[in-house]
């Protein structure tokens, strides 16, 4: 038999007793879940790019959109990257890009996130579940 710790216990007490107050106030879980599954974003099998002072979307490949990405966030860090602070010190940091983690990210996504970010030399990092 497993055995239920205090905080299974109130994690599963909690639960029910918000599952059966918004039951019994009419709320029907099967409507939010169709609701939910209708929020859909348009178009991600085939990407629309509109170039900067464009008015005009056109159709780019996946391949295509990631280039431009991985080439902004390039030449972001370029213009930006610090080699030496101002005592002579190594730094090899960038300043002109953050990240901002999301707070649905799981322990492991918000880790390797923050490695990939400080990997690029980023110093301004933030996770919203902080926020």
């Amino acid at each position: 038999m497993p055995q239920v710790t205090r905080r299974d216990f109130l994690k599963i007490g909690a639960a029910g007793t918000g599952a059966a107050g918004l039951t019994a106030l009419g709320f029907d879980m099967a409507q939010a879940v169709a609701a939910k599954q209708s929020f859909h974003i348009a178009g991600v099998e085939n990407p629309m790019y509109r170039a900067a002072g464009s008015d005009k979307w056109q159709q780019i490949t996946w391949d295509d959109m990631l280039n431009k990405l991985a080439q902004r966030v390039k030449d972001a860090r370029d213009a930006s990257f610090v080699a030496q602070d101002a005592s002579g010190n190594t730094v090899n940091r960038t300043e002109g890009i953050a990240f901002a983690g999301g707070a649905a990210f799981s322990s492991e996504e918000g880790y390797f996130a923050t490695k990939v970010m400080r990997g690029l030399g980023l110093v301004h990092l933030e996770q919203q579940a902080r926020v």
